[in-house]
């Protein structure tokens, strides 16, 4: 008799995250102590649904900070259910972040999320859409507008939730994604930015003299097209030292003073490579 050995064969299946180091934070002070009940394991919630989705599966070797804070305003009971009227702060850590005061959406206790690119639910469409922005992002410092399919997403969002039941602030968010897109300029910037100081090893000094000056031409062009703009801001507030030593390298001068113009938060460090 012939003895048929079932062999278990095991599926590993492996999620690639682009989001490993996620913080969560919830401030309920300004809700009742019987509405604060219902977010029981939110946190968890919104960091288990973050953490264990592929966001960009093309991705591999992505891995993107992400800091979350929701400060709850008020709960409104319509029929049965929860509305949560909320701001929400949301940070790579690095150079981008998001302010919103207009997030709204049905919320149910320990209800988890599935993930769905396509959803029109609020509060996993809020969440793809900055979780996609900033997937988006991360690509533009990967190569020169790589992150556009990511950015036509969330403009698909973007659309889908401007009519629905929640369609609070995401005109704005819309117009967050117009912004960036149509900076060209920007865009080259911080791609030049991310790529020499990953590359500068690569490169003789000709070559990084180069780049460097081409970096400082850009920020120029942006201060004398749009002043302060603000995500050119955001990305020169978060590498003050790393841009001082770029333009004090080739005894850039006015490259230092036109950082002191930008940010004028940041003065007493630029100085100290004017001295």
């Amino acid at each position: 008799m012939t003895i048929a050995k079932l062999i278990p064969i095991i599926f590993i299946s492996v999620i690639f995250c682009q989001f490993n180091n996620v913080e969560v934070n919830l401030e309920t002070n300004r809700i009742s102590f019987e509405d604060e009940q219902i977010f029981e394991n939110f946190n968890y919630n919104i960091e288990n649904y973050i953490k264990n989705n592929n966001f960009c599966p093309e991705c591999e070797d992505m891995d993107i900070d992400l800091n979350l804070h929701f400060s709850i305003q008020k709960i409104v009971t319509s029929g049965s259910k929860k509305i949560v009227y909320s701001q929400l702060y949301i940070s790579n850590n690095k150079d981008h972040y998001f302010f919103s005061r207009d997030i709204i959406f049905p919320y149910k206790k320990n209800k988890s999320m599935t993930f769905n690119p396509q959803t029109t639910k609020s509060l996993p469409s809020i969440l793809n859409y900055y979780l996609y922005f900033f997937v988006a992002l991360e690509l533009d410092t990967w190569g020169l507008e790589w992150g556009n399919a990511y950015l036509n997403k969330i403009d698909l969002i973007c659309d889908n939730l401007a009519t629905s039941s929640y369609s609070s602030g995401w005109d704005d968010r819309k117009e967050n994604i117009k912004k960036i897109k149509s900076n060209k300029e920007y865009r080259e910037l911080r791609y030049l930015f991310y790529h020499f100081l990953e590359n500068f090893k690569d490169f003789n000094k000709e070559e990084n003299d180069s780049r460097i000056l081409e970096i400082f031409e850009k920020i120029k062009y942006q201060h004398k097209k749009y002043g302060y703009e603000k995500n050119t801001l955001k990305l020169i507030q978060s590498y003050p030292e790393e841009f001082s030593k770029l333009f004090s390298a080739i005894n850039l001068t006015d490259g230092i003073k036109l950082l002191i113009i930008f940010d004028e938060e940041n003065k007493n460090i630029y100085e100290k490579y004017l001295r």
